[in-house]
């Protein structure tokens, strides 16, 4: 017979698993009808656009690029962070189906099953599971982007899982092997593929699971240099070039030292101005200086405890921590987009396994300085969850079904060509941040550019999406090919690329044509 005890942690445990969900989902109701989400960010519109060409034809599709620079790895036409993602919710859309609502459904059920587990493995007591479903109910970081079309509750449920690893690690050390060490050790390397700035965390956990010697902290070192290496080769071949910061800097580092250090220095500088910049949303500058209380308190704590040459565990322990958060914060600065809400997210999940970590080792005080600081500021969470998430619920979705009305009529996926810039669809970046592009044909390539007359842009996408100054801007490239028109729409004009080499594809006449004839010619001067 099941005793009252197990029945009472299950239920503990299940509404602290399911907390985070319903609390978005209350603030959202209380405002909208959550049936009516749209994606509205570029990053959202380019995932969701993403996994939908996985689910309907795989690899197939056209190209998701920036200025249409294709992926070396020619098997994938996936953008910057390759196709891992978009296989992983593509082939789950397969038996589900795939509607603007589906992701938001599948990020609730990831995080709460996943945190279900998490409490289970890492044998939280009900105390435990308290505090962690408050800290999470009230971590603006995981509420800002769970019903969204954002990789980020993605990554929050890594980031669950990384810290079960951890907790393993930490607790058994030694004895941590087997079967249990390599799912721990896939996890993180998964995770690295996902996000390269997981991998910073493989250090420590091969730190405290392999076996104690005069090489280890050398052996350590090597196999996370060499799996590190191997991600960013692996992510550089299938992912397309052209807009990922770290990429950038390496690229200039191996061009010219010299110039890439003081590249990089700038880059630094600037970023670091950023970091203590008012001028950005409140959960961001509130997380800022958590982050940064919390490194500077363990730093404090760590020297006290030197001095009273006590607490080995405990010191560990802090190292642990200054290495997970210290360590992003201070990666994010050197090579990446700080104050731009990137910075924000990557932050979030390395917060997250640092706050899971010491709700399982008990440091309930510090828990809860952070539960009691996101309460505080509640009222600003609020006003940016309005502004961020919220709008995603009320959005005009006008635009979206004139272009999608026009794309059906005029946008064709062609299954049998073997070129994928025959299935692309081509326009400049000003309009990635609108559910407009949200209307084109399953397997169709969103490909951008941000400047008409960068050399690599040739204009081998089939289709072109233009306002009046982006034609401007096309006419004047070296390589402007000859468009045809084939409908107007106020956001802009969609036009047929003529020089691209590609079958023909029948297109109707609708009332969404303009009644002027189509335009034919090189706009090249």
């Amino acid at each position: 017979m099941i005793s009252l005890k197990i029945v009472v942690w299950w239920l503990t445990a299940i509404i602290a698993a399911l907390l985070p969900s319903v609390v978005s989902y209350a603030l959202i109701s209380l405002q909208a009808d959550f049936s009516h989400y749209i994606p509205l960010l570029s990053d959202e519109v380019s995932y969701w656009s993403q996994i939908r060409t996985y689910q309907t034809v795989g690899f197939e599709g056209g190209y998701y690029t920036i200025h249409e620079l294709a992926p070396r790895a020619s098997f994938t036409h996936f953008y910057t962070y390759g196709p891992w993602y978009n296989m992983i919710y593509g082939s789950l859309a397969r038996l589900t189906g795939w509607t603007f609502v589906t992701p938001l459904i599948y990020n609730s059920l990831f995080l709460s099953l996943t945190l279900l587990a998490g409490f289970r493995l890492m044998n939280f007591d009900r105390r435990q599971i308290i505090f962690a479903g408050l800290f999470l109910a009230t971590f603006w970081g995981l509420l800002l982007y769970l019903h969204t079309n954002m990789q980020e509750a993605f990554q929050q449920v890594l980031a669950v899982l990384i810290a079960i690893s951890l907790v393993g690690a930490i607790r058994h050390q030694a004895t941590f092997h087997g079967a249990a060490w390599w799912i721990g050790f896939g996890i993180i390397l998964i995770a690295g593929l996902m996000r390269l700035s997981w991998i910073m965390l493989l250090f420590p956990y091969l730190l405290l699971t392999l076996k104690p010697g005069r090489w280890l902290w050398f052996m350590t070192l090597l196999v996370t240099a060499v799996c590190t290496a191997g991600l960013l080769l692996l992510s550089g071949y299938t992912g397309a070039p052209g807009n990922n910061s770290i990429m950038t800097i390496l690229s200039r580092l191996s061009a010219s030292l010299p110039e890439g250090l003081t590249y990089l220095w700038l880059y630094f500088a600037t970023n670091l101005k950023l970091l203590f910049s008012l001028n950005k949303p409140g959960t961001d500058i509130l997380q800022t200086g958590q982050v940064i209380v919390f490194v500077v308190g363990l730093y404090l704590t760590l020297i006290a405890l030197r001095r009273r040459r006590s607490g080995s565990d405990l010191r560990n322990t802090i190292w642990l921590h200054l290495y997970n958060i210290g360590g992003i914060l201070l990666a994010s600065c050197l090579l990446y987009l700080i104050g731009t809400g990137g910075d924000y997210r990557v932050l979030a999940t390395h917060l997250m396994v640092s706050v899971l970590l010491l709700i399982a080792q008990r440091h309930y005080r510090v828990v809860l300085a952070f539960i009691v600081s996101n309460l505080i500021f509640a009222p600003v969470f609020i006003a940016d969850f309005n502004t961020t998430v919220v709008a995603h619920y009320t959005a005009d979705r006008t635009e979206y079904e004139t272009f999608q009305a026009i794309a059906e009529d005029h946008i064709q996926y062609n299954p049998d060509t073997d070129n994928p810039w025959c299935n692309t669809l081509l326009f400049h970046a000003n309009i990635y941040d609108r559910p407009l592009l949200l209307g084109a044909p399953a397997g169709i390539g969103l490909s951008f550019f941000r400047d008409a007359n960068f050399p690599e842009l040739t204009y081998r996408s089939r289709y072109l999406f233009l306002r009046d100054a982006d034609y401007q801007a096309v006419r004047l490239s070296p390589f402007a090919p000859p468009l045809r028109l084939l409908a107007q729409m106020d956001s802009g004009s969609l036009y047929l690329n003529e020089r691209a080499d590609c079958p023909l594809v029948a297109t109707s006449s609708t009332h969404h044509a303009p009644a002027a004839h189509p335009i034919r010619g090189n706009l090249a001067l």
